[in-house]
């Protein structure tokens, strides 16, 4: 929520010597002009009015996009700018434990959990210790102009100006909403009985979704 001087925010925060719950709004005084929110499993960006993004809550899967020592993980509670271009961001979102930036040239960034390859790099996609630890820039979506994108526990998908949808990650409970069957093998990661479990190149769904008026 957006206040006169900043963000008003209430919610569960785990500190070193326990469990410290905030039941009524609080002012977060280290951010100010904020215009959009996004929130994940248990972190939070915000992006100001000028294009910048700031980053809190737990940095355990790399989705703050900045690295947090255990030391001072209380830290991470303060809302801080990370390793996205300054003033350029237009866009921001969250999946559970992922994270992605849209820039004002239509570049993706990702960050954070990858073991399902839901950020959209397939470096280390299968792998349970798979993370992006810095905002990296989604090659495999550089063909498109995306507009929007949402990450969900194990997959994401975004638009593009063009209409189209697109999906990638975790698709062994239909998640991907396509049929596997006729996709390059290239672009899946199979299970232990032969069966597509990860998508790893963001794949078009066919169909056009309807033009925004």
């Amino acid at each position: 929520m957006q206040g006169a001087d900043g963000v008003i925010g209430f919610s569960r925060a785990t500190a070193l010597q326990g469990i410290q719950v905030q039941s009524t709004p609080t002012l977060i005084p280290q951010i100010k002009n904020i215009i959009k929110l996004a929130a994940g499993g248990n972190h939070v960006q915000a992006i100001d009015a000028s294009g910048n993004v700031f980053s809190w809550g737990s940095g355990g899967q790399g989705q703050l996009g900045r690295l947090v020592m255990e030391n001072y993980r209380l830290d991470a509670l303060t809302p801080s700018q990370f390793g996205l271009p300054k003033k350029r961001i237009k866009h921001i979102s969250c999946g559970s434990y992922h994270s992605f930036a849209i820039d004002d040239r239509d570049r993706v960034y990702a960050w954070g959990l990858s073991n399902f390859g839901q950020t959209g790099i397939p470096d280390d996609a299968g792998e349970a210790n798979a993370v992006i630890q810095k905002p990296t820039l989604v090659k495999s979506l550089a063909e498109f102009k995306i507009s929007e994108i949402r990450g969900g526990n194990h997959h994401s998908v975004a638009c593009s100006g063009d209409g189209e949808l697109l999906v990638w990650g975790r698709c062994d409970d239909a998640q991907a909403g396509i049929s596997l069957d006729d996709l390059d093998q290239d672009d899946l990661i199979f299970d232990d009985r032969s069966k597509p479990r990860i998508l790893i190149r963001p794949t078009i769904i066919p169909g056009k979704l309807p033009a925004s008026s």
